[in-house]
């Protein structure tokens, strides 16, 4: 089925009263992009009230909307979600005259576990022991959104016809009551969109047009209580355990792993509303904020998952992080030091090999290439050392195929990667959940671009949660890598500490 949509030039709206409109919505998303990490076009999008979610907890499926007839509502199905998301990108379809890369769709978000558990036929899921009761992955479904250009700031409104999906969802709905032999109506309402986006912003203050295409800076004061900030490893137990993740390394083990470690403090507001002040300080080319139930999970990752266009497939892996400095002399110093650094280069150096095998699965022999190796790239508080890997997907493959055979990305687990996720699962002692996760989109164009979740703070139940690490190789000194480890933290400790 061949959908329509519409795109509207928006010349009286900026992103920033888009953000100030519906970021306090319970369904609001914001893939957002402050740098142009060097393509010739970069986008950021927005959006609120997805026509329905599909969801993965407690090893069940189910289907969730606010649009059913009868409320708020939830249905176990019986596929997976893999099977949900392949069924709808066949068909369902655009067919993609645009330059806009999401033209709507899937807005997703994958905990670091789901990838384990479901990643390649599930060959990672008894490496790993720690398990979460929470939400393991959610795929919402928008058919109206915002896209923001970044190079022209320009602003688009796009709408796919509601009715045709509407449909289709109902059809599984159906077909899942038949099978469990349930005489059911609460199907998702077939009339208009209940309030549409652009309703929503006309009817707003926020509309008023501003000076400015960023969101507005809110203040961060008070934000979080500084005293309840703790991690689940003090300094020597970390510093010990890294050692234990050497002596793996010494017996044969694994060749690299990444250790990290979780904060937690209380929050007083929401993340929606110290976003701007981070995105403010920040180059973000991923950066995301997602509200999904009752968690809001914020992204500041620079690193690249996936980007798929056509049967084009990137991945940039990142090994290799220094503090940037705002004094040019001392700045230059720290970009030296860390090209220059023998065991930076050859952690990278490793794991863009273990990517370029990933890809070499799922990618035409031949095609996958290392268009780029250990190149420095630099954003506020850090710099980076990134490899590109490009390659052409095999034709037979679905996007799904695709992520779940890459997943979990190795620069976040290790080589060789089973038997690191094994390790790091008994040493971490609590479950990573949304951090080296995935988010990102999977547009109805067969476009999708998801990001590594290596900067990501969540927040459930008034507490705020966020992770930090680094890859510990055989000539690792533990001491520097806790220093690492604080220094990746440093954008939500200093967030905490300052407020």
């Amino acid at each position: 089925m061949s959908l329509n949509y519409k795109i509207e030039n928006c010349d009286q709206v900026t992103e920033s009263s888009l953000y100030e409109t519906f970021s306090s919505n319970p369904t609001f998303f914001y893939l957002d992009s402050k740098q142009t990490t060097g393509e010739s076009d970069s986008w950021s999008f927005m959006g609120v009230d997805p026509i329905f979610s599909v969801e993965s907890k407690n090893n069940e499926v189910c289907i969730t909307s606010s649009f059913f007839k009868i409320g708020a509502f939830s249905l176990n199905v019986d596929t997976s979600v893999k099977e949900v998301i392949d069924k709808s990108l066949v068909d369902l379809k655009i067919n993609d005259q645009s330059q806009i890369p999401f033209l709507g769709g899937w807005i997703c978000a994958l905990s670091y576990e789901w990838l384990c558990k479901t990643s390649q036929g599930g060959i990672f899921k008894e490496s790993l022991s720690n398990q979460s009761p929470e939400t393991e992955c959610f795929f919402s479904f928008y058919n109206e959104i915002y896209a923001i250009n970044k190079n022209e700031s320009s602003i688009y409104r796009i709408t796919i016809e509601r009715e045709a999906i509407v449909r289709w969802v109902n059809k599984q709905i159906e077909t899942q009551y038949k099978r469990e032999g349930i005489q059911g109506n609460n199907f998702i309402d077939t009339d208009g969109q209940r309030n549409s986006l652009i309703s929503k912003l006309n009817s707003s203050t926020a509309s008023e047009t501003h000076n400015d295409n960023t969101t507005q800076s809110g203040s961060t004061k008070d934000a979080f209580n500084k005293e309840s900030l703790r991690s689940n490893f003090s300094k020597p137990d970390y510093v010990e355990r890294v050692k234990n993740v050497k002596s793996r390394i010494k017996e044969g083990d694994i060749y690299q792993a990444n250790f990290t470690q979780k904060f937690s403090a209380e929050i007083n507001g929401n993340l929606e509303d110290v976003y701007p002040s981070i995105r403010e300080k920040l180059e973000m080319p991923f950066g995301a904020l997602i509200k999904y139930g009752d968690e809001t999970i914020l992204s500041t990752s620079p690193e690249r998952f996936i980007k798929i266009d056509g049967l084009t497939i990137l991945t940039s892996p990142i090994k290799g992080t220094i503090k940037s400095d705002i004094e040019k002399k001392k700045d230059d110093k720290n970009r030296a030091e860390l090209i220059s650094s023998k065991k930076n280069r050859a952690e990278l150096l490793m794991i863009t090999d273990l990517e370029r095998n990933d890809l070499g699965q799922v990618c035409k022999m031949g095609t996958v290439h290392v268009t780029k190796l250990i190149q420095l790239e630099s954003f506020a508080y850090l710099h980076h050392l990134v490899s590109h890997i490009k390659g052409t997907l095999k034709e037979d493959l679905t996007i799904m195929d695709v992520i779940l055979s890459m997943s979990p990305g190795g620069s976040i687990t290790g080589a060789p990667k089973k038997k690191a996720i094994e390790i790091l699962s008994q040493l971490e002692t609590c479950p990573r959940r949304w951090y080296t996760g995935s988010l990102g989109y999977i547009g109805l164009n067969k476009k999708c671009e998801l990001n590594i979740g290596i900067r990501i703070m969540y927040t459930k139940n008034g507490v705020a949660f966020f992770h930090a690490g680094g890859g510990v190789v055989s000539d690792s000194e533990p001491e520097l890598e806790w220093e690492e480890s604080m220094l990746k933290a440093s954008v939500f400790l200093d967030l905490i500490n300052d407020a």
